[in-house]
């Protein structure tokens, strides 16, 4: 990925018990370098993600901006899919990521962000957690905090990634079959492509 911070094996390693998929890390850079790549993004001003996670995505585009604000709930909880913020500083303290700012709030309330201030918003695996009666706040949110031509990145799931998280979840195929998969899946996404959304 053109300017982006390298993500070694020795740290997919030391973060085996927050993600013990051995193809997590890998297929998740993937995913973003193709995003990317079909995006051309340059580097801005402010990224702003809502839903950072453990933060992995931010240490990959955090490259793209000279600050980047990843936001999350601050405490693990099982009903919104959230890890907590604690596993996203121990990310960000093992990378040693400078211009990654960690925010706790919610996508419903973004009063910590100010208005006009974000040139690109981000968020991946995180609006299919949000019921459909807070989305056109969060959508609103959004749009008050992004500057005028601002861009909005959105990554959910398809019908693909369904049927591969029931095999990880449920079926617990040996790893070589794993790697096949996701060697396929290399090789295929980024196929499928319209303007202005990339779908894989």
């Amino acid at each position: 990925m053109k300017n982006s911070k390298p993500f070694s094996e020795e740290i997919a390693d030391s973060l085996r018990e927050i993600e013990p998929w051995p193809c997590f890390y890998r297929f998740r850079q993937t995913a973003v370098e193709i995003l990317l790549h079909h995006l051309n993004l340059p580097r801005v001003n402010t990224i702003l993600e809502i839903g950072c996670g453990i933060a992995f995505n931010a240490v990959l585009l955090s490259a793209y901006a000279w600050r980047y604000i990843a936001t999350d709930l601050p405490e693990p909880d099982p009903q919104t899919h959230t890890r907590g913020m604690f596993l996203a500083q121990r990310l960000l303290d093992i990378v040693g990521a400078k211009n990654i700012e960690l925010v706790d709030c919610s996508a419903t309330d973004l009063s910590k962000i100010e208005s006009d201030s974000v040139d690109v918003v981000y968020s991946s695996y995180v609006l299919e957690h949000i019921p459909p009666s807070y989305r056109d706040r969060v959508m609103q949110e959004i749009h008050r905090v992004l500057v005028e031509g601002g861009i909005v990145i959105t990554v959910v799931p398809n019908f693909v990634e369904r049927a591969w998280n029931y095999l990880r979840h449920y079926v617990k195929p040996p790893l070589r079959g794993i790697y096949r998969v996701c060697k396929y899946f290399y090789l295929k996404i980024g196929k499928y492509q319209t303007h202005p959304f990339v779908s894989f």
